[in-house]
């Protein structure tokens, strides 16, 4: 099996990361995408835009050391593997070093994207509830235009009859105040009734557009996690190999042994 060094591993993975949409800050803006572990030697996030900027600050410190340590101690792991003498107790301590500066690492980042996702998540709650109060109001609106037409509808039909019947022209002029009014109240339900439909309509891009955010959170929370399953599976593959260099070692046979006691010859 070819191993993979997981700092190349991490130039793949934040590549992928950094090729994201931007997120939007909690104030509804565009702003960069919040650093990623390759990102921390030029952050693309500002901590104005960032909502968690002491996390992405210290994943970020994190990764520097993982880094050094992992140039560091694999380096010395190459080359004590390339002889043939048991270093396991060398190579398993430098891996160990090496992989706990890496989970504090990715403990670190895997706290900041959490902390994202659920930031969102919360966001995502309060969309959903404030469609559903826009969809009650434009249901609320609709019923009174359509209830504020049918009165129309019933004073013209009574103005036609009394025209019909010839009443007196005081009663057709109070019904002709009262369809001005009507018709007043109707064309502002009916402006009512459309900006519900247009702050609906909004709400509804916005909600859609939040929910596709939160979705490439929680992948960049994936994939950080399947970094870590990758790398862990990369150090003991190292520790398989310094393993299987003890296995192939073998106590020196043939040599003479001592003589019997007693037997020793005089120098």
């Amino acid at each position: 099996m070819r191993l993979i060094h997981p700092t190349l591993r991490i130039a793949a993975l934040l590549a992928i990361l950094t090729l994201m949409p931007g997120l939007l800050s909690s104030s509804g803006q565009i702003s960069p995408t919040p650093t990623t572990p390759e990102a921390a030697v030029a952050p693309q996030a500002t901590p104005e835009s960032d909502r968690f900027p002491a996390l992405r600050e210290r994943a970020d410190s994190l990764k520097l050391q993982y880094e050094k340590s992992d140039g560091v101690n694999m380096a010395e792991v190459d080359k004590l593997l390339r002889g043939d003498r048991c270093q396991i107790a060398r190579v398993s301590g430098l891996l160990d070093r090496t992989r706990q500066a890496f989970k504090d690492w990715y403990e670190a980042e895997h706290i900041y994207w959490k902390s994202w996702s659920e930031k969102e998540e919360e966001r995502v709650a309060v969309s959903r509830k404030s469609l559903a109060l826009m969809e009650s109001e434009q249901q609320r609106t609709r019923e009174l235009v359509e209830s504020t037409r049918k009165d129309r509808d019933e004073l013209l039909q009574r103005k036609s009859q009394l025209e019909a019947t010839a009443k007196t022209a005081d009663i057709i002029r109070a019904l002709d105040d009262l369809l001005v009014d009507v018709r007043e109240s109707e064309a502002r339900l009916s402006q009512a009734e459309k900006r519900y439909t247009e702050i609906t309509a909004s709400v509804e891009s916005g909600r859609a557009s939040l929910t596709a955010r939160l979705v490439e959170i929680r992948q960049s929370l994936r994939r950080v996690e399947a970094y870590g399953l990758e790398a862990a599976s990369y150090y003991e593959e190292k520790r398989k190999e310094a393993q299987e260099v003890c296995d192939t070692s073998r106590p020196r046979t043939g040599s003479v042994p001592p003589a019997k006691p007693g037997r020793a010859k005089p120098r």
